[in-house]
């Protein structure tokens, strides 16, 4: 395998005006959801929601929502997998399972989501013998895949929303940023012909980036990341359950289900600190008014699931431990049979 000092010309470190521009967009986002719930949430019910909440619903809530850590580790490794050249061996999985819960806790001590998948690609380069442009592929096209059918399955809970009553409202609010999620992927899709056009050295490897993502579209390709997603999207439901069950509010479960896709693209939003603002505009515009939930009620589960994402992430301290050098690939290994 290629060395960890392939592609020098290709860094994994993000310009500051990059992360200047992500903390802005993520502070502004924050202060609007503070503002939304200032201007909706009623403090003295909040208060009596948490005073007799049944906090026993909270570790199983914790749990659930830790589940999926593990799951999307398999995600990211089959796309290292079908996106490597063949001869080329992947990291083993113990080193992606590692990266990928320490990436977590990574996204719970750093201001913004994309430290996290700087810290990734610094691991898969010296840990995992990754060349540098294939580690930043690999990251980014995880997050695309699991963005890509959380869109889909977002889309495809519309005609069932609508048949249950929710406000058309909520609806095209869903509609819009899960339609803008996947063209941002058609546009990816299209930027590396684009840019090749340009013959300069540079910018061909920006386009080299950006490359490759058709290659998880092969029907049994598509048919794990459907499966995980699915996983993923149950594990959520349940974590939801239990924290409503943990503040004792009665909801509409099947509207709630229908939301979770939508909610999840949201919490998985980068430049979000753990989805916080964005998840609590997105509440507001959708849970709180088709779910039975009031705006206050809806806040707060929102809110209590905020924590829920912050404990299950910081629990993942502990695999920062260890000997990382350990996991390190051979130099030229065969590569297995991929599917």
């Amino acid at each position: 395998m290629q060395g960890a000092d392939a592609d020098p010309g290709v860094a994994p470190h993000r310009p500051p005006y990059l992360r200047f521009l992500s903390l802005g967009v993520s502070g502004i986002l924050i202060v609007v959801g503070a503002i939304v719930m200032y201007r909706w949430v009623s403090g003295p019910e909040i208060l009596t929601m948490l005073k007799r909440a049944n906090w026993r619903w909270f570790i199983p809530a914790v749990f659930a929502y830790w589940l999926q850590m593990p799951i999307s580790a398999i995600r990211i490794q089959r796309i290292i997998y079908w996106l490597l050249p063949p001869g080329l061996r992947a990291p083993p999985f113990k080193l992606i399972l590692k990266v990928t819960l320490s990436g977590y806790f990574i996204a719970v001590t750093a201001p913004v989501g994309l430290m996290a998948d700087a810290a990734k690609i610094g691991a898969f380069k010296y840990f995992g013998h990754m060349a540098t442009s294939q580690a930043i592929r690999c990251t980014l096209f995880d997050r695309v895949v699991a963005a890509q059918w959380m869109s889909l399955f977002a889309l495809a809970t519309l005609p069932l929303q609508w048949d249950l009553g929710v406000p058309s409202s909520s609806i095209g609010v869903q509609f819009l940023v899960s339609a803008g999620f996947l063209g941002a992927i058609v546009v990816m899709l299209c930027l590396p012909r684009v840019l090749r056009i340009f013959d300069h050295k540079l910018v061909l490897r920006f386009a080299n980036l950006f490359s490759g993502y058709e290659k998880t579209y092969p029907l049994r390709r598509s048919a794990v990341q459907i499966a995980i997603t699915a996983v993923n999207l149950i594990l959520i439901f349940a974590t939801l359950y239990c924290l409503l069950r943990a503040i004792g509010l009665d909801a509409n479960l099947l509207v709630i289900a229908c939301f979770i896709p939508f909610l999840q693209l949201v919490n998985g939003v980068p430049f979000l600190y753990m989805g916080w603002g964005g998840r609590e505009i997105a509440m507001a515009a959708t849970v709180g008014v088709a779910s039975g939930l009031s705006i206050n009620q809806a806040l707060v589960l929102s809110a209590v699931w905020g924590l829920t994402l912050i404990i299950a992430g910081a629990v993942n301290g502990i695999f920062m431990l260890g000997d990382w050098h350990s996991h390190r690939t051979a130099a030229n290994p065969s590569r297995p049979p991929v599917v």
